[in-house]
């Protein structure tokens, strides 16, 4: 969450210098450059404005574009010249400031971008060594998601029945029902009372499954938030069964029946 907040407050920073330097850089369509990107972040720590664009030469911008390994440098670098003589240029008294601070706020980004990188990495290999590892199998499923959800669930072999466990996760909601089997039932919100980590990694899972993930639960996504459905805590409910499945048989990712039935067979 720190590292969140730091990025946040970074991102706010270098939008706030660009806009005063080069109004509209970091917009791709402006300039055909994804914002933050490598090729992005050179640009703007080197001297950085739209007349500091405009006085350099075509050829210098596309050796630095091509060493960021961007594609389709040339057309790129004719792009950010016709920008460049359309943005409104800062005063040459306010520019230098501006420039030195754009300069040691990107200095940071890269370092934050360096240390969450290795954190990644130390995950990934601790990951490797556990059940969880098998998680990462689920398309939308990657390191971090997957080493969240087997930190808060522990060991899959002693965890309660998936009942016990979604409600833990606080992903199902409060049912009551009066006037015995044939009585009004009320379906209330989920309980406020559970694992609130758990619950934000598992319906991250979710939402990522929803939007790029294999294809029978994409449709299962789509089909219940059609329906009027909560489709995070549904897919959420779907995840976590099958998270405990994979795990306790060291199995990947199967959409095939029988890797279905041996999930539903794994949780009984």
């Amino acid at each position: 969450m720190c590292q969140d907040l730091k990025f946040a407050i970074i991102y706010r920073e270098l939008a706030f210098h660009h806009d005063r330097l080069s109004p509209g850089f970091l917009n791709e369509k402006n300039t055909g450059i994804n914002p933050f990107s490598k090729s992005s972040l050179v640009l703007m720590e080197d001297r950085f404005s739209a007349k500091q664009i405009r006085r350099r030469q075509k050829s210098t911008l596309i050796k630095i574009l091509k060493r960021c390994a961007t594609p389709d440098a040339e057309s790129i670098a004719a792009k950010l010249h016709s920008y460049a003589a359309q943005v409104i240029t800062t005063p040459d008294e306010y520019a230098a400031t501006l420039q030195l601070s754009l300069e040691h706020h990107i200095k940071h980004f890269r370092c934050l971008q360096e240390n969450i990188d290795q954190l990644l990495s130390e995950i990934a290999l601790v990951l490797a060594q556990t059940q969880a590892a098998f998680l990462t199998s689920i398309k939308g499923v990657g390191i971090v998601l997957a080493a969240g959800v087997s930190a808060e669930l522990g060991n899959p072999v002693e965890q309660k029945p998936l009942n016990n466990l979604t409600s833990y996760c606080g992903i199902i909601p409060r049912v009551k029902q009066s006037g015995g089997l044939e009585g009004h039932t009320h379906t209330g919100r989920v309980s406020k009372r559970s694992n609130h980590i758990l619950k934000d990694y598992v319906v991250q899972s979710a939402l990522q499954m929803g939007l790029r993930g294999p294809q029978p639960l994409l449709q299962d996504y789509k089909r219940r938030e059609a329906a009027g459905q909560h489709a995070d805590f549904g897919i959420g409910r779907r995840f976590l069964r099958m998270a405990m499945c994979l795990m306790r048989s060291s199995q990947v990712y199967s959409t095939s029946y029988a890797g279905l039935q041996k999930a539903h067979d794994c949780i009984r």
